[in-house]
Formats: C-alpha cells, sequence, structure tokens
C-alpha cells in the first residue's frame, strides 16, 4: 500500500519529543519495512526536498501563501493562526494530489492537531482517508491554562470539524474516545498504539553531567499543568523531606501559563525549602534520555488528563516502577500496585503518600520488570497488522461503494 501520514511534528523536527511526532515516527518506519510505500508530510516554515529517514519519506510543506494573504485579506488579519492552519492544509492537500497523480495512493492519515485535515473535508479524495486523535484541545489547554485567543477559539472549531466530518476516525485510548464522543458527538474506534523501544546507541554524557551517583524521582514530559508538574511540584516538600538525599529531576522544556508564568519558576517556589534538590534538564532525544530514565528511582506521571503518553510507556518498558494520576488513561496501560501505581488525580497528598511508600518499598523491581511485561502487549508484531487490518477496512470500504 502506499500510505501518506499528514503531521504538525514529526521526529525529524524541531518539535521532536511530542507524542504524536513519536507515534509516528516508531510507526511510519514499521510500515515501511513491511513493504508499503510510506510518506509523511510535516508542517515546516520552509518547503525544502523530500529526504528519507529510516526508510519513510519526508516532505517538508510550507503553509500556502496565496491562501494565508487570503484568508488574512477575508478576516482583516484578526484569524492569522487559523489561516495559516488552512493554509499549511491546503499545500498538504495539493502534495497529496501530486502523489496520486503519481503514485495511486491508498490512504491517506491526518492528526486532529491545528487540523492538518480540513482541506480533505472537500470533495474528490480517490483514496481512503482517517482522522488520528492525539487529544481534544480546548479541554487539554483549559487544563493547561494556556491563554485562550480568539483565534485560538477558531481552531479548536476547525480541529472539531475535521473530527466530525472526516470519514473515519481513530484513537489510541477508550478514555479519549469517550471524550471525543461526547465533546464532538463522533464515534471513535480505539485502535492500540504501537510501541517498542527503538534500537539506538545511548549517550549517557547527560546523565554523567548531571545525575551519576545520585538516587532521583523523574518526570519527562512537558511542563504544562495539564501535565500535573504543580502536583508534583506541591508533592516534593515531603518526598523530598523524608528521602535525605534524594533528588527531583524534570526533564522538559519550560512552559508558561496564564497564572504562573514561567513552570520551572512556579516548581522552585513549591518545593519550598527542597527547590535545591530540584534538577531541571532540557527535552533530549532517545539515546541521551533512555540512560537518564535507566537510573531513576522511579518515574512520575502526575497528568490531570492525558493520552497513553508515550513517556509512560518507554519508562515502563526500561521496567521502571511508574507512579501515576487515576483517571487520566493510565489504567488502560498497567495495573494498580501490580505494574505500577495509582494516586488520586490532581491531589498531591496522596501523590507525596504513594510516593514515599513506593520508594520505600522492596516490591519496586518486581513491579518494574511487570510493568516491562505489561507494554510488551503494544509489540509491532501484534499491533502493526492491527493497523494494516484497519487501514485495509478503510480501503474496502471505500472501493465498496461506501459513501465517505
Amino acid at each position: 500500500m502506499r500510505l501518506v501520514f499528514i503531521t504538525p511534528e514529526y521526529v525529524t523536527e524541531k518539535y521532536f519529543a511530542a507524542g504524536l511526532a513519536n507515534y509516528l515516527g516508531r510507526l511510519c518506519p514499521l510500515l515501511a519495512q513491511r513493504g508499503h510505500e510510506v510518506f509523511v508530510i510535516v508542517r515546516a516554515e520552509k518547503k525544502s526536498p523530500p529526504f528519507t529517514h529510516n526508510g519513510v519519506t519526508i516532505l517538508r510543506v510550507a503553509p500556502s501563501r496565496t491562501t494565508q494573504r487570503i484568508l488574512n485579506a477575508i478576516t482583516l488579519r484578526r484569524q492569522p493562526e487559523a489561516a495559516k492552519d488552512i493554509a499549511f492544509s491546503v499545500s498538504a492537500r495539493q502534495v497529496v494530489n501530486f502523489l496520486h497523480r503519481q503514485r495511486r495512493l491508498t490512504y491517506v492519515q491526518c492528526s486532529n492537531v491545528r487540523a492538518v485535515g480540513i482541506a480533505f473535508l472537500l470533495p474528490g479524495r480517490p483514496y481512503a482517508a482517517a482522522t488520528r486523535m492525539s487529544s481534544h484541545r480546548p479541554l487539554w489547554n483549559e487544563l493547561a491554562m494556556v491563554r485562550q485567543t480568539k483565534s485560538a477559539g477558531v481552531r479548536y472549531k476547525l480541529e472539531a470539524l475535521q473530527v466530525r466530518r472526516f470519514p473515519h476516525v481513530y484513537g489510541p485510548s477508550k478514555y479519549l474516545a469517550a471524550i471525543i464522543e461526547k465533546e464532538c458527538r463522533r464515534k471513535v474506534d480505539v485502535l492500540p498504539t504501537t510501541f517498542y523501544l527503538e534500537p539506538c546507541v545511548e549517550d549517557a554524557s547527560v546523565y554523567e553531567k548531571h545525575l551519576k551517583g545520585l538516587p532521583y524521582l523523574l518526570y519527562f514530559s512537558r511542563l504544562q499543568k495539564h501535565k500535573g508538574v504543580d502536583v508534583l511540584a506541591r508533592a516534593l516538600p515531603t518526598i523530598l523531606g523524608g528521602n535525605s538525599g534524594l533528588r527531583a529531576v524534570f526533564v522538559g522544556n519550560d512552559w508558561a501559563d496564564r497564572e504562573t508564568g514561567s513552570m520551572r519558576s512556579s516548581v522552585r517556589e513549591w518545593a519550598g525549602d527542597c527547590a535545591d534538590r530540584v534538577i531541571f534538564l532540557d527535552d533530549m532525544r532517545h539515546e541521551q534520555l533512555y540512560p537518564v530514565i535507566r537510573h531513576a528511582e522511579a518515574v512520575v506521571f502526575p497528568s490531570r488528563i492525558d493520552n497513553l503518553p508515550n513517556a509512560c510507556m518507554e519508562a515502563m518498558a526500561l521496567g521502571k516502577p511508574v507512579i501515576a494520576s487515576s483517571g487520566a488513561s493510565f489504567e488502560e496501560l498497567f495495573d494498580d500496585g501490580i505494574s505500577g501505581y495509582l494516586f488520586r488525580n490532581g491531589d498531591h497528598e496522596d501523590l507525596a503518600r504513594v510516593a514515599t511508600e513506593v520508594l520505600r518499598s522492596a516490591d519496586r523491581s518486581r513491579v518494574g520488570e511487570a510493568a516491562r511485561e505489561r507494554i510488551s502487549a503494544l509489540h509491532p508484531d501484534r499491533t502493526v497488522p492491527l493497523v494494516e487490518k484497519y487501514i485495509t477496512e478503510r480501503v474496502r470500504a471505500r472501493s465498496g461503494g461506501r459513501r465517505e
């Protein structure tokens, strides 16, 4: 099959660490290895020549300037970001049309993020098409306390329109599917995420420079409130206060919100007298990140809302005990007390209690190994055939004359 994936982020780009980028960065090469011709169209500021990465053809596509000028004129430049989103989708569809004339494409998959598939709602698709859900951004950003602008509101409406009108929609978790079905009134298929630890030559330089010889509790993801960074920070005085010598390590770039500004500054403030035992590291690629994960005492994911985060899967695959919030999709990844640990969502006192118990527990290694075994259910041998089956069924549905 000839497959196209359209996305605002990918592992070859500036935003390489987010879940969408890593999900596609794992799946697309596997599909290429299984004999499919795979293209990734990724949003970029400037168009550049196509190149191959792990057997996948990468096309960096810029938003159409002509479309932007027209939309900015119509909206009196009041919706510049929404205009840019639509302009990228228009450019992506033009590239897809060109590829189809050359190669007869089988299937096009668009992320819901930034409505990259909005132009594909127009008639004339001679291939099967689906949207893959990563989040429901109005809810995610509300919990992240991201500043809500009128332009952002239009972007969310475009994303919702894409989800409601696309021929097929799927997501990786029952949790997110239920949210989308409620908020967008659209049935969402659930398809397990393909996960594996990419083979790489690990680089322990960051670990050795900043963490070697130190016991530490690890968090790695965006430093935002919907990820529960503030919940973890408020728990640190109890966790660190009861474990002399223990450090708290946060890996991820700093983000601001409308209440606290710099999240790193806020974490230090919430950590109180333990602030000197908090260590911040920027986003890093897997070859540097994996050694940092391997040496952690435990890994914490205190998200208020999430969607089977890749970070949690990586920690589990490396055999680390994971402490995560209840009611945020983690129950679909592990069983409490058996292959991971849950605390009450948003409750920093309960997080402090659970983390303290875990750090003192002799069962940490056993739970970590159970986590490694549990995450093996998402191995490519099991999940990639399910993706192929899903695509094949969508193709047959279209060729069978069903209306999309």
